[in-house]
């Protein structure tokens, strides 16, 4: 499974070269609660990275190789359209935007407004300890 986070260049190398290891676990606060999150498209990817990033910082997108048996090992709660909507909704409404998060590893699904592209939230403990161990590529592009 390659998957790509969109961030700055100074943080994705240090995300690829371990001196910042992924935090999974503390931070992020996307669609799907907090987490750290991916997406199959590296062009989005990058345009995430754009709309957060100022001038100062080089926008770049990391790239996450993690083998399919490791990734299909995880618990993953898989999103459909309607279910994505549902939990966002509920995530917004109880304003739970920094602290949702479930019991699964990973949670999938549609990303916003198109739909069309999947996202990935890592979430748990053991999806930080993967990603961040020896089994799984790192690269900045």
């Amino acid at each position: 499974m390659v998957t790509f986070h969109g961030t700055t260049l100074d943080v994705a190398t240090g995300m690829a070269n371990g001196s910042n290891p992924i935090d999974v676990v503390n931070h992020g606060k996307g669609e799907f609660g907090k987490g750290f999150y991916c997406q199959c498209s590296p062009a989005n990817a990058l345009q995430r990275a754009l709309s957060k990033t100022n001038r100062s910082r080089k926008p770049c997108v990391l790239e996450i190789d993690i083998p399919d048996h490791t990734y299909y090992a995880f618990t993953r709660r898989q999103l459909s359209k309607v279910s994505a909507r549902r939990l966002r909704y509920y995530i917004n409404r109880t304003m739970q935007k920094a602290t949702y998060t479930s019991r699964h590893d990973v949670i999938v699904g549609p990303l916003l407004p198109a739909e069309v592209i999947e996202q990935q939230k890592f979430q748990s403990e053991h999806s930080q300890n993967t990603i961040n161990g020896v089994f799984v590529r790192k690269r900045v592009q």
